[in-house]
């Protein structure tokens, strides 16, 4: 796979404008709002509220912070079917918000490091067994 060229974080951010403008998507950085976004200050973390605002929180690499981003544009971009067909298991969501989030940004022609490749995926399998959110919703189909 093509590597992503060194990018500066200027460059990234710039980027993510220009793609969330594009979906009708509000972003926030943690950074600029530390004292408004006091729950949000897990390293390496993104969030997406709702299906139309992304907080970005604080990274050391810039390329995680780029790849977190198309992540959360996973979230906006799946499927109700897809989650009810599977039961509303968090574990296949998270990772097919990554698989659509990577697709996403290549189709824009932006690539990715495999490690930054296996972060998103590690950052998936993160919910192996810690899946509160699936309690009581019954068996996988």
């Amino acid at each position: 796979m093509k590597e992503m060229p060194e990018m500066d974080i200027k460059k990234i951010k710039d980027q993510i404008l220009l793609i969330s403008n594009k979906l009708n998507i509000k972003v926030k950085y943690v950074e600029d709002d530390i004292e408004n976004f006091k729950d949000f200050l897990t390293p390496n973390s993104s969030w997406i509220l709702g299906k139309d605002e992304i907080v970005i929180g604080q990274y050391e690499d810039p390329e995680l912070l780029f790849i977190s981003f198309f992540h959360e544009i996973g979230h906006t971009l799946l499927s109700k079917e897809f989650i009810e067909e599977w039961n509303h298991n968090t574990l296949l969501i998270e990772i097919e918000c990554w698989h659509l989030g990577i697709k996403y940004a290549k189709e824009n022609n932006i690539y990715f490091s495999d490690k930054a490749i296996e972060y998103g995926y590690t950052q998936a399998l993160s919910y192996v067994g810690h899946d509160e959110r699936e309690k009581g919703k019954g068996e996988p189909k």
